[in-house]
């Protein structure tokens, strides 16, 4: 389980924070809301595919053969 909850994509807190709280200064051009909510983006579509291939290799019992 430890697995899978590693491979999640980032919650939705940290964007809700900075929005709230954050400043509305920019570096580069990019707000501070901005930058978390595209690292939000970012790992939900990672956790695809990583959460796929681990569920997958969870099933297939390969995690367990490496120790």
């Amino acid at each position: 389980m430890f697995v899978l909850e590693c491979a999640a994509p980032a919650a939705i807190t940290p964007l809700i924070l900075v929005i709230e709280m954050g400043s509305d200064r920019s570096v580069g051009g990019v707000t501070a809301p901005e930058y978390v909510s595209a690292a939000v983006l970012t790992t939900t579509l990672a956790s695809v595919p990583v959460l796929t291939g681990g569920i997958a290799a969870l099933e297939a019992d390969l995690v367990g053969s490496l120790l």
